[in-house]
């Protein structure tokens, strides 16, 4: 990282994206986060969750949604090769940690 900034390593990140010295996303990507105990560093916990690759989609293309409306909405990147949905997920279907 070289001590750079967060909006700094995007903007090396997206240039050597367009350059072609990252590889492209062939196909849709998938992932999901659906743990009651998810910890998402300094922002805390947030709601299960599937995310979905979308490259250059805008939230304007899913209807605006806020990210806290419990509806899908767009992550960071919005507009970027690097687009990802997110789609908060009930959480009664969160799957949580055992105890002993």
């Amino acid at each position: 990282m070289e001590g750079k900034g967060p909006d700094q390593i995007a903007e090396e990140i997206e240039a050597a994206y367009a350059k072609g010295e990252l590889p492209k996303m062939e196909a849709v990507g998938f992932g999901y986060m659906l743990s009651a105990d998810q910890m998402l560093g300094p922002a805390g916990a947030w709601h299960p969750h599937m995310m979905v690759y979308t490259p250059y989609y805008t939230n304007a293309m899913l209807g605006n949604n806020a990210g806290e409306s419990g509806l899908p909405s767009i992550s960071d990147d919005e507009g970027t090769p690097f687009t990802v949905t997110v789609i908060p997920v009930d959480h009664r279907l969160a799957v949580k940690a055992r105890t002993k």
